[in-house]
């Protein structure tokens, strides 16, 4: 009975068996369940790289990608943050692209404008004056000169910054003659 055994000795070996294996499952869990806890240490990145590992269990797999997906949905603030970060962007890349558009429009635009208010600035209202007055003027040359406008001449008056008014008059070849008055 050459290679004959007893159904005690295959009974005792299912036995040890079925404990080894026991065993073996107990340290494979046991090893899946120590390289889940050091993968859920690493950023998603790494994660994400490590989710076919071959030491991990099909349930502890489960977990790894559970954890993933909960990283990857964004909160309503992340949200707001990205769409905040896209429009800054958006404008920086369109002021690098036109700046030198921009830069152009300003040094053409500035100056228009500046130019622009000195003319309103110093453009004279028109008022026909109700009656005779006798204004000193101060002449573009630089001399003092006196007369009387009569009532129902019209004269140009200049509102400056400081809240006083300067009555204009035209001197041909000459300029302004400028008087300050009191405007009631």
């Amino acid at each position: 009975m050459v290679g004959r055994v007893s159904k005690r000795a295959l009974s005792v070996r299912y036995q040890q068996a079925a404990q080894r294996l026991s065993e073996a499952e107990r340290k494979i869990i046991e090893v899946s369940a120590k390289r889940l806890g050091d993968l859920m240490r690493l950023p998603p990145i790494e994660q994400l790289r490590a989710i076919d590992d071959p030491d991990l269990i099909p349930s502890d797999r489960k977990k790894l990608r559970q954890a993933l997906a909960s990283n990857l949905r964004r909160s309503n603030t992340s949200a707001l943050t990205w769409r905040a970060v896209r429009s800054w962007r958006g404008f920086s890349h369109a002021l690098a692209t036109h700046s030198v558009t921009g830069i152009i429009g300003s040094l053409f635009f500035l100056p228009v404008c500046a130019a622009l208010f000195l003319v309103w600035k110093n453009t004279a209202s028109v008022v026909t004056i109700p009656t005779s007055i006798i204004v000193e003027w101060q002449n573009p040359s630089g001399d003092n000169s006196s007369s009387v406008l009569p009532a129902g001449q019209k004269i140009g008056i200049i509102h400056n910054l400081d809240g006083t008014y300067l009555v204009r008059h035209w001197l041909p070849s000459q300029g302004y003659a400028t008087s300050p008055v009191a405007v009631e």
